[in-house]
């Protein structure tokens, strides 16, 4: 078996693997409203990055590492941890994993970026 073979295969035996580091989300398609249940790595912080701030409204940025034979659209939108997330990109394929990078808007009610939870 070849590097690249054993990198393939540890995508869902390992990382994918939902008794390691995967979780289960919902993802929900643009246009359709279809629903469907992926599994990929959350990366992101206990305290998101605050990537911009406008005013009283704060975007939060975060990624979802998915295998790559899943369909994600961008528009597209997942749930995660009880907060939607809405798709802005999806990367191309590298070692069978593919990068979605996720932003969720939240309104500070303080204006100081310091209640986005």
């Amino acid at each position: 078996m070849t590097l690249a073979d054993q990198m393939l295969s540890d995508v869902s035996t390992v990382f994918l693997n939902t008794d390691e580091h995967a979780g289960t989300y919902t993802y929900t398609a643009p246009r359709t409203g279809t629903t469907s249940s992926v599994v990929g790595v959350w990366d992101i912080d206990e305290t998101p990055n605050l990537e911009v701030t406008r005013g009283l409204e704060n975007i939060l940025t975060g990624k979802l590492l998915v295998d790559e034979a899943e369909t994600i659209k961008k528009d597209g939108s997942f749930s995660i941890n009880g907060e939607t997330w809405q798709v802005e990109s999806v990367g191309g394929e590298n070692v069978g994993m593919r990068t979605i990078v996720l932003t969720r808007q939240v309104v500070s009610h303080r204006g100081n970026g310091d209640n986005f939870r």
